[in-house]
């Protein structure tokens, strides 16, 4: 089948996998994000004040206002998502001082997916919430097929659960665009691409923690919830100030795992922006062995893999060879049956059958084309909008028994960017396995 027309077959076929697809539950996290519009012009002022330059990496979290003004520079030189923790309040409210709280919007992996996965038109959507305050679940829509469990164990709508008020947690989001510039130690510096710097302030959920309620029930409603999505380990901390430590932490969560998986429930990592080498290490020796499938960019792929003393720049680079080369040190690594990986301008699937969810990838990425060129969320019926958008990377276009690559659609002037690789992973992993 030609790349145009498995486009066409996905969109002919959609409502007929979503038919066959169950439901599909997405923690740990969901969180308020602040989203600073033109935010480019402010961070020009912030780095002509101070004596900078451009790292060559990001700094591990953010300490002091030079690792936040460190972190923006290298996500904008780059043109790289990249997410880190604010360890300070000092510099949370420095931040706050300049910024403000941005304009309020639900963020956070879990709602990013959950609201990916309704809009889309999945029957069964369950999304967890921690803590359940109305600063949090009033943001959620009112969409019929989308279900939490609140903190008396009851299956309930996201927007109802209130169990207080207040909530010191926020992400803000500074988005840039491609052909942006500013000037770092008298050289002009340009955005290769438009993407996102986000940086993040989250006490309240830096344990991941299960709260015992949701930790109860949940493993009851495996017939119902079959798949089950997890990420923010990005949020996670080496050590906490009570002595607890990362790796304590994942034990406590493969735990809960383990019960999911003796009832049959498929588990699916979505990696994010993972900054910290001791939490990542941590993920990779304890909780991902009990994973079925793993999502992740370029730069999670790229630390991960030196994680494994694989150390190969084209990674970064998103290079097709090197990048299946480090999945395939992954798979070997951990046992994961199932790794997706998606970059700008093409995903590559690796598992036994990788053909079987050609359609699935194909969905996914026209709806987080139309995502990126609209700046809205898709309905399975908006899929067709977005056909006649470029393929940029075509030549790459391979379908084997047990590897695909899909070049993908791009928008040229994307209106948005956050929430991208949170609809691409959500939606493949959901269609995934369906015949």
């Amino acid at each position: 089948m030609r790349l145009e027309e498995t486009y066409r077959e996905a969109i002919k076929k959609i409502e007929d996998l979503l038919q066959g697809a169950g439901g599909i539950a997405l923690g740990f996290h969901s969180v308020v994000d602040g989203l600073v519009e033109r935010s480019t012009p402010v961070f020009r002022e912030l780095v002509e004040k101070v004596n900078i330059n451009v790292p060559s990496d990001p700094p591990l979290s953010i300490s002091s206002r030079e690792d936040f003004l460190k972190g923006f520079l290298y996500s904008f030189s780059e043109g790289k998502a990249l997410q880190l923790m604010i360890d300070s309040q000092k510099v949370k409210e420095w931040i706050e001082s300049i910024f403000g709280s941005g304009v309020k919007k639900l963020g956070g992996t879990s709602a990013n997916m959950a609201l990916a996965l309704a809009y889309f038109g999945f029957r069964d959507v369950l999304v967890y919430i921690y803590p359940q305050v109305e600063d949090l679940s009033s943001l959620f829509p009112k969409l019929e097929n989308l279900w939490t469990i609140d903190m008396d164990g009851n299956l309930s709508r996201p927007w109802k659960v209130n169990f207080g008020k207040g909530l010191d947690a926020i992400h803000w989001i500074f988005e840039f665009k491609e052909g942006e510039s500013l000037k770092v130690g008298g050289v002009e510096v340009v955005c290769p691409r438009s993407n996102r710097y986000i940086a993040s302030w989250n006490p309240v959920n830096s344990k991941l923690k299960v709260f015992e309620t949701f930790k109860e029930v949940f493993p009851n409603l495996f017939r119902r919830y079959g798949k089950f999505i997890i990420a923010g380990f990005h949020i996670m901390r080496d050590e906490y100030p009570d002595g607890e430590t990362v790796e304590e932490r994942m034990e406590e969560l493969s735990e809960f795992l383990k019960q999911l998986k003796q009832r049959g429930v498929k588990i699916h990592i979505e990696l994010a922006s993972i900054r910290r080498n001791r939490v990542r290490r941590a993920l990779l020796e304890t909780v991902m062995k009990h994973a079925d499938s793993v999502g992740m960019n370029e730069m999670e792929l790229f630390w991960i893999a030196g994680d494994m003393d694989v150390s190969d720049e084209k990674i970064k680079k998103g290079e097709a060879v090197a990048v299946e080369k480090a999945i395939q040190k992954l798979m070997e690594r951990t046992g994961v049956g199932r790794v997706h990986f998606h970059t700008l301008g093409y995903y590559m699937l690796v598992k036994e059958g990788a053909d079987g969810e050609l359609l699935g990838l194909a969905s996914a990425a026209l709806a987080a084309a139309y995502l990126a060129h609209t700046g809205r969320r898709p309905h399975f019926k908006d899929l067709e909008k977005v056909l006649n958008l470029p393929v940029v990377k075509e030549n790459l276009f391979r379908v084997e028994k047990d590897a695909v690559i899909l070049p993908t659609k791009i928008s040229p002037n994307p209106k948005r960017t956050v929430g991208l690789g949170d609809t691409i992973s959500s939606i493949a992993f959901a269609l995934s396995d369906i015949s």
